[in-house]
């Protein structure tokens, strides 16, 4: 997302653990950056059109080490 865009407080689930983000709101879609994965090295970034988000926050995310 371009630097100058629109954020606003979050929440993705992870494991089923919600879990704090700052969305990014770009045209037309949204994005949120895990930095830190709950006792897991490296992050995660998860983008979807705006018509999707609602049901991408609302979806349990496996943990990484799942993968």
């Amino acid at each position: 997302m371009p630097p100058d865009t629109v954020t606003t407080p979050g929440v993705l689930r992870l494991d089923r653990a919600p879990t704090a983000v700052e969305v990014h709101h770009g045209p037309g879609c949204r994005s949120a950056l895990l930095p830190r994965l709950p006792s897991q090295p490296g992050h995660a970034i998860v983008t979807a059109p705006d018509e999707h988000w609602a049901a991408v926050t609302e979806h349990p995310f496996p943990s990484p080490s799942a993968f």
